[in-house]
């Protein structure tokens, strides 16, 4: 697919191995695959998962820089899931965190995720802030209702459940209205 004007390659995970790594490493072959005959300069990726390290591992013998971007303030926190939980899901925190020290160059945020990028994996990264600037100064309105917009993807990260137990607490106030 060409956006504008660049090839993009989207790796969708596979279904087979969906618990263990959310289907990447299932595709490993395929994703080698489509690098060897692509031939990229760099590889970008945005988020921490298995593919991470399959694309950190794959960079030296292809040929290729990897760039990898952290998405969110999780991406950096080394969190192993309970004994409970699957071992496969233990291995895939150990591969997203291998990906990245072995990333090319490492992309975050802000300057609290490269605090915790130093202190968790001792490496460097490159701050791109997000393209939501500060505004320069904050535009007034009358408070006589007040709007609370909640944006963000939908997924547990982003705790909707907080934003929801905080709708209905103001509820009850005529002068407040809530909006996901």
């Amino acid at each position: 697919e060409f956006i504008d004007g660049i090839k993009v390659n989207f790796f969708r995970p596979g279904k087979f191995g969906k618990l263990f790594d959310k289907g990447y490493l299932a595709k490993a072959l395929e994703i080698r695959h489509i690098l060897q005959l692509e031939r990229p300069d760099v590889v970008y990726q945005r988020m921490g998962n298995s593919a991470t390290w399959l694309l950190a591992m794959l960079a030296k013998p292809l040929g290729y820089r990897f760039v990898w971007a952290c998405a969110s303030d999780a991406d950096l926190i080394y969190r192993l899931p309970e004994k409970e939980k699957k071992h496969g899901q233990r291995l895939a925190a150990y591969m997203r965190f291998g990906g990245i020290k072995r990333a090319s160059t490492v992309i975050v945020q802000h300057s609290g995720q490269l605090t915790t990028l130093r202190k968790n994996l001792n490496r460097e990264g490159k701050i791109v802030p997000n393209l939501h600037p500060v505004p320069d100064e904050i535009a007034e309105k009358p408070r006589d209702f007040i709007t609370v917009l909640w944006i963000a993807n939908f997924k547990p990260l982003k705790q909707p459940t907080v934003f929801i137990r905080l709708a209905k607490a103001l509820s009850h106030r005529p002068d407040r209205k809530s909006v996901v």
